[in-house]
């Protein structure tokens, strides 16, 4: 059973009427699946893959912001949006500072 066209135009216009909500509820749906199939799953996990999977968690806002773009926008916006993440403001040097 597939979605239909009026269910995803109906999406699509909370999302554009909502987007902070859309983008958190996303953000929270992402990193809570991540980490909750993680402790499901991997009950007894070590230190290494407890902190490898808590990091996979965080990326949940990145996803959401790449997922929402794409389908708000279609390729054009996702392709702007990772465009504008990479481009450098500041010279190297700075980049370098934050870092460490």
């Amino acid at each position: 059973m597939g979605v239909s066209r009026h269910g995803v135009a109906a999406l699509r216009r909370w999302v554009q009427s909502s987007p902070v909500a859309a983008f958190l509820l996303l953000t929270f749906l992402i990193s809570w699946s991540i980490w909750g199939a993680a402790r499901i799953l991997l009950p007894g996990a070590g230190p290494g893959l407890g902190y490898t999977v808590h990091t996979a968690g965080l990326f949940g806002p990145t996803m959401a912001a790449l997922l929402l773009s794409e389908f708000l926008y279609g390729r054009r916006g996702l392709i702007g949006l990772l465009r504008q993440i990479t481009r450098w403001r500041v010279g190297a040097q700075w980049y370098i500072f934050a870092l460490f």
